[in-house]
């Protein structure tokens, strides 16, 4: 099932959008986080029909915030493994037609547990999301297999530092500094 975790405009101080998050419920009163399972979900192609059904339960769950709020944005996680499935861009693609919901008020994140192989064939799958209206974001920026030639390579349009560089802030860690110029080179690389 779905939870939401709310994003925050700082500027304009509003509620911009939300990462939808996926949980497992095993019982009446236990829910499972996804560091128990989704791994394994990965490592078995499961996550592809899962992340679909997700979708359709956050489609028909959202359309009408997402139709009265046209600068609200949902975003979904995705791997290696969605890529690789050659029928789960198309899937999803659909779903959103579907249940009428505009391109750009998603946001795919790619998450950098398995690396991305850097070839034509994803590059082009990536570009046709974005020329369809979809924005491509690395997360967890910093911390797995990104790298600058993930940014020199693929058309991500938007960088989600890692936790652990956010929690740094105000720290005087190191990690502090290199928030600094990961920052720096993300508005460098626009």
């Amino acid at each position: 099932f779905p939870v939401f975790q709310p994003l925050i405009d700082r500027r304009q101080n509003i509620c911009c959008g939300a990462e939808v998050l996926l949980r497992w419920r095993a019982g009446e009163q236990e829910t499972i986080m996804p560091d128990s399972f989704i791994e394994y979900a990965e490592q078995s192609g499961l996550i592809v029909p899962i992340t679909l059904q997700l979708a359709e339960k956050v489609f028909t769950q959202c359309r009408t915030l997402l139709h009265s709020n046209p600068k609200f944005h949902l975003s979904i996680n995705l791997c290696a493994i969605h890529f690789a499935d050659y029928k789960f861009l198309d899937s999803f693609h659909e779903l959103c037609k579907k249940y009428n919901i505009p391109t750009h008020q998603i946001m795919l994140e790619v998450t950098e547990r398995d690396l991305l192989q850097d070839d034509a064939n994803l590059i082009r799958k990536m570009k046709e999301l974005r020329q369809s209206g979809f924005s491509l974001a690395v997360d967890d920026f910093g911390t797995g297999h990104a790298s600058i030639s993930y940014l020199q390579h693929f058309p991500f349009n938007f960088l989600k530092i890692d936790r652990l560089f956010v929690c740094a802030i105000g720290t005087g860690a190191v990690t502090e500094t290199l928030n600094q110029a990961i920052i720096h080179m993300a508005k460098s690389l626009e």
